[in-house]
């Protein structure tokens, strides 16, 4: 190979390191930008969205443990706000889609984002602590909406049926007992959440 075209190899392989650096420093500075202007966040009720082949009955006990989870979560934070009933208030508002009715709600309450979450399966454990029939497993989701452009500044799911010990031997170490679907929950919220930058302060 000649020593042109090494040099020119070189000199392309330099040219791309700049431009992912050149890239990866706009992304954080947008969002340092986005992190900055979220101060304040209202907290919708969790609502259920179940799943087509999945036991209902429990659901809406899930929703009431999601959102004392969510509570618990957000208690000793100043900058989080509770909304109790969405549906009426939106009731009063003018027809939309329900993107801009949640903007209309994190302005009526002068909040900068608003988080909404729904739980899809919500199924109890048969049995007890160390001997079961069935695991407990949960689903549920998260979107943290800014106010001003609409976007999700942050969202993730969570799906996780407990797994035995002879299924999963990871899963032994971290884990002695068989869990309530409240524990998952809880657990798995609190992983989720505590990973995103717009609620962890």
């Amino acid at each position: 190979m000649s020593s042109t075209s090494m040099l020119y190899r070189v000199f392309v392989i330099l040219l791309c390191s700049l431009l992912l650096i050149s890239c990866s420093t706009t992304t954080s500075q947008g969002d340092k930008k986005v992190l900055e202007s979220i101060q304040s966040i209202l907290v919708l009720p969790v609502q259920a969205t179940p799943e087509k082949q999945s036991d209902h009955s429990q659901l809406e006990t899930g929703v009431m443990a999601m959102n004392r989870s969510l509570i618990h979560y957000f208690e000793d934070k100043s900058y989080a706000k509770f909304l109790t009933d969405f549906d009426r208030l939106t009731d009063d508002m003018p027809s939309g889609n329900r993107l801009s009715l949640i903007q209309n709600v994190g302005r009526k309450y002068e909040s900068d984002a608003v988080l909404l979450c729904d739980i899809s399966r919500y199924v109890e454990r048969k049995g007890k602590t160390y001997a079961i029939e069935s695991p407990a497993s949960v689903a549920f989701g998260c979107k943290l909406i800014e106010v001003k452009t609409g976007r999700a500044a942050c969202f993730f799911n969570f799906d996780e049926t407990q797994q035995a010990v002879t299924d999963n031997l990871l899963a032994a170490k971290l884990r002695l007992k068989w869990l309530t679907a409240e524990e998952l929950l809880n657990e798995g919220l609190q992983k989720k959440l505590s990973a995103c930058p717009y609620v962890t302060r």
